[in-house]
């Protein structure tokens, strides 16, 4: 059994449904971002195991590298949560380029991926990026 939000001026969902409208509209605006850079970029979003979703569309997209960012945890934090990069450095067919990223600590979010357009606007967040 789904859960039904009901966001303010909105009519009632599932909590998939808002989440796949939310991670449209935010990959959409990043993808905007980069292609303003003249890099074609294209868009998917998907739900389930992270590592399996990334090397699923990897292999079926026939993808000739993967890019990704990693947080660079180490210790037991890394142990008790497992690293999404790991998994796809150890199970790709492809190569994997792996950039740790970094953030702005006065930003709401815990991580410029997981950065609302709420928080800091798109610019800034790829600006933070590429600073730190």
């Amino acid at each position: 059994l789904d859960s039904v939000v009901h966001p303010p001026g909105a009519t009632a969902e599932t909590v998939a449904e808002a989440l796949r409208r939310d991670a449209t509209k935010h990959s959409e605006s990043l993808r905007a971002a980069v292609e303003r850079s003249e890099v074609p970029a294209r868009t998917r979003v998907e739900f389930g195991p992270i590592a399996q979703k990334i090397l699923e569309v990897a292999s079926e997209v026939r993808a000739s590298m993967i890019v990704m960012g990693t947080h660079g945890r180490t210790g037991l934090v890394r142990l008790t949560l497992g690293s999404v990069a790991e998994t796809v450095i150890r199970r790709a067919e492809v190569p994997v380029v792996t950039a740790r990223t970094r953030h702005r600590p006065e930003c709401a979010a815990s991580s410029c991926a997981t950065c609302s357009g709420d928080v800091t606007d798109l610019e800034e967040s790829l600006q933070a990026e590429a600073t730190g």
